[in-house]
């Protein structure tokens, strides 16, 4: 009878323990579904008033349609590509004439998606939204990894990671990871290579971190920061790395014709007034850039630019403080100086919407973590910042309309002082690194 008893209950444990590996994945899919059910931009209702269906994908799937069947050598003519994304015959599907979504990427990113058009648009921008919730379920499972990689090593309190299961539901409950996926954005795709660079440099594999990190080209302006830094503090198999991705990128950029990489010369010097095109929504930015344009948005431009040069140079100078010494990467220490540079990116880049936010899933889960493996001295308040930045994104867009004052951008800036500041307080000694990370990209839950 004992040993029945026994078998019992262990197979009733091991049901039980199925049951909870399995929900946080039943809310995850649940909450995806929610998401693109939802979305006014998923819904084909085509019109003269009609917003574009799924969102942002019209400029993406209307480049690689150039590419396949278009003049190439009208990549970034403006009239040539408002003429394509509003005939029925290309797109099947009428919307507004009076808006308009610019190819605005680098010449080598049309080349990469160049497949989608060989799919009527409304079945390529499903293919597409699967490809974005993938990116987002990848950079959760490594972010899963490593904190059980290294959280659970090296703390008591190994045995309450079993809320890691929920990051992913968390993650898609963040708001502006909702907006990335209901609008088509790339946000997702960036979370990932942000966070496998993390990864690589934390396992010592900086090369092969430096040549994920180039990846970030299509979006230069999100690069600069960490790219800079890793050149700063001579990380050099990171930034040959990064070089070799950048020369592969060029040499496919140039086979679309030098005229069309010109093209992109010219636009993209006039990026800065970018901000003053009609329709670009001030609430939605949460840059520094962003914030001082809306803040003086009864003056000329050249008064915002000069307060963001400004605040730029004291952000710079915080950086500075924040990678003082060796760059350990395979340190704890490393995990709060990355998360410091995804801050700074944030800030410091010249174009940055709600969407972009994603990014910040990445300082928001190590800030946490740090806090909850070892509850250092001073860690509360780094935590505090981490909790106010998953809740704040909404309610800052709102501020910012009635005000003019984008307050994410004033909670980024403390975040960043903090971590300058508390960083000895809140990490191990420099010179006690982790183990390096298993080869294991398996999600595991529980214990």
């Amino acid at each position: 009878m004992t040993h029945q008893g026994t078998e019992s209950d262990a197979d009733q444990h091991s049901a039980g323990l199925r049951r909870s590996r399995l929900l946080p994945w039943l809310v995850a899919a649940g909450v995806v579904m929610a998401i693109y059910l939802t979305s006014p931009n998923f819904r084909w209702q085509p019109g003269p008033d009609a917003t574009p269906y799924a969102g942002d994908f019209v400029h993406d799937w209307l480049g690689a349609y150039v590419l396949e069947y278009g003049e190439r050598d009208r990549f970034y003519d403006v009239e040539y590509a408002q003429q394509l994304q509003h005939d029925p015959e290309v797109l099947g599907y009428q919307w507004n004439v009076q808006k308009y979504y610019p190819l605005v990427y680098p010449p080598f990113y049309y080349p990469i998606i160049r497949p989608l058009a060989w799919l009527p648009y409304r079945e390529a921008a499903w293919i597409w939204g699967l490809g974005m919730v993938s990116c987002l379920f990848a950079a959760v499972a490594l972010l899963h990894r490593h904190a059980r990689t290294v959280w659970s090593d090296r703390t008591d309190r190994s045995n309450k990671l079993v809320w890691l299961p929920w990051m992913l539901s968390a993650a898609l409950l963040y708001m502006p990871v909702v907006e990335s996926l209901s609008s088509s954005q790339k946000a997702t795709v960036c979370l990932l290579i942000l966070t496998a660079t993390f990864l690589l440099l934390r396992a010592d594999k900086k090369l092969l971190a430096g040549m994920v990190f180039g990846l970030m080209a299509f979006k230069p302006q999100l690069a600069l920061v960490i790219g800079l830094a890793m050149l700063w503090k001579c990380q050099w198999r990171f930034v040959w790395g990064a070089t070799a991705t950048l020369t592969a990128f060029c040499c496919l950029s140039l086979s679309l014709g030098t005229g069309v990489c010109v093209d992109y010369w010219k636009f993209s010097t006039g990026a800065g007034k970018y901000i003053q095109t009609a329709g670009y929504d001030l609430t939605h930015s949460h840059c520094l850039y962003g914030f001082f344009t809306l803040l003086m948005r009864n003056y000329e431009l050249w008064r915002a630019q000069v307060a963001t040069v400004l605040i730029g140079c004291v952000i710079l100078g915080l950086l500075v403080r924040l990678l003082r010494g060796p760059l350990q990467t395979n340190s704890r220490r490393f995990d709060l100086q990355y998360a410091g540079l995804v801050v700074a990116t944030v800030l410091l880049s010249p174009h940055l919407f709600t969407y972009d936010l994603s990014l910040l899933l990445i300082p928001i889960f190590l800030i946490a973590g740090e806090w909850w493996s070892r509850r250092p001295a001073g860690g509360a308040a780094l935590a505090a910042y981490a909790i106010a930045l998953y809740v704040m994104p909404k309610f800052s867009m709102l501020v910012a309309a009635q005000t003019g004052t984008q307050i994410s951008v004033l909670l980024l800036c403390g975040l960043l002082v903090a971590l300058a500041r508390g960083l000895k307080s809140c990490s191990e000694p420099m010179a006690l690194a982790t183990r390096p990370v298993r080869r294991d990209f398996s999600i595991k839950v529980g214990r």
